[in-house]
């Protein structure tokens, strides 16, 4: 394949990326569900509202991630219009990434060996499970303590608490993202030692820097100064980590035996 028709193949995987993601947001920012009654039965159907996906999901993020006593803010006339768009963007994205990831892998598959590409797709579905339950776990345990922590403080000085809504969303969505991110650890240093890049005993051997490693980057991406988001991000990725070295050690393929 010669480098014009890599880079037209190349420009013809992005852009039917970002015509499904745009599609995914519009869908989350134009439609919800709505009641619709056939035959004196009752569906749950989407259809054009006000009431869209991410406007529902705008009011579970602000009844579980927002503090009691804390206000979210409209800080300018366009600042509820971007929220929401926001929103349906970043569920746009969520909904894409098993495509880009799937995209990405089959881009890179032709400069790979047959037993390296059946790496590369055995990694497809944990990898996914794994962002997921980290965008999960960052919602319902890390954010709520973080925000509940910092916004006492507020108290302490005597002030009004309240959270911008463009604050509150980027805030909440960049650290649901990062561990995600985080998540995928075991994923990574399966597919290291697949490859042969790093040995499989490498994993068990510096099991003390890695998990100085996990401790600092938790420090650094927690938004509190408390310590207790800290520990709560670091235990899960630890036990990630271990797992991911165990996987490592054990041989491709490799069965309990019975």
């Amino acid at each position: 394949m010669s480098i014009l028709e890599e880079v037209k193949g190349l420009q013809k995987t992005v852009f039917s990326l970002l015509a499904l993601f745009l599609a995914f947001s519009s869908f989350f920012f134009f439609f919800g569900l709505r009641d619709i009654h056939i035959l004196e039965k009752s569906f749950l159907v989407p259809f054009p509202s006000g009431v869209s996906f991410a406007v529902v999901f705008f009011e579970n993020m602000r009844a579980t991630l927002v503090p009691p006593g804390v206000e979210l803010l409209v800080t300018s006339p366009f600042s509820a219009f971007v929220a929401e768009i926001s929103v349906a963007l970043f569920l746009g994205f969520l909904a894409t990434f098993p495509f880009l990831l799937y995209k990405i892998m089959a881009y890179i598959r032709p400069a790979l060996y047959p037993r390296e590409k059946k790496i590369l797709y055995k990694a497809i579905f944990p990898s996914l499970a794994l962002f997921a339950a980290g965008c999960f776990f960052a919602y319902f345990i890390i954010i709520p303590p973080a925000f509940t922590f910092l916004y006492a403080y507020a108290g302490h000085i005597g002030a009004t608490a309240f959270f911008s809504v463009n604050e509150f969303i980027t805030w909440s969505f960049t650290f649901m993202f990062v561990t995600g991110l985080f998540f995928l650890l075991p994923v990574f240093m399966i597919s290291l030692t697949r490859f042969g890049i790093v040995a499989p005993h490498f994993w068990r051997e510096k099991w003390r820097v890695m998990l100085f490693a996990i401790l600092a980057f938790s420090a650094i991406i927690t938004p509190d100064g408390s310590g207790i988001t800290m520990f709560l991000l670091s235990l899960p990725v630890a036990a990630l980590y271990g797992l991911g070295a165990y996987a490592s050690a054990r041989p491709p393929g490799d069965r309990p035996a019975s």
